[in-house]
């Protein structure tokens, strides 16, 4: 078993990262643990259970899609200040729905 206080971020490589971007891949890197090595293994939580339940599990799946597809773009990666403007707008909002669903976020 890994120790909890230590995450290994598999889309970041060993060079410098500004801290913005750490959050980002560290927050994603949680879902997609969680997706992988919980959610896909244990029966709980019953997503069943109620709508509530329910709509998390899209919103989960939907989410871990999107970083799935976005962390093997290059799209993102090095554009002009407009653009990346543009790409933070997006991961600001993919961040705001992750924590929408934290409370699910267990097993």
């Amino acid at each position: 078993m890994q120790p909890s206080n230590i995450l290994n971020i598999e889309s970041l490589d060993e060079g410098w990262c500004d801290k913005d971007h750490v959050m980002l891949h560290a927050c994603f890197q949680l879902l997609s643990d969680f997706v992988e090595k919980e959610m896909r293994v244990n029966d709980f939580p019953d997503w069943n259970a109620n709508e509530a339940a329910k709509k998390a599990k899209e919103e989960i799946e939907e989410l871990y899609a999107w970083w799935q597809e976005w962390k093997n773009e290059d799209s993102h990666k090095s554009n002009s200040f407009r653009e990346d403007e543009k790409q933070y707008y997006k991961e600001n909002q993919m961040l705001k729905r992750l924590i929408d669903v934290r409370m699910f976020m267990w097993t």
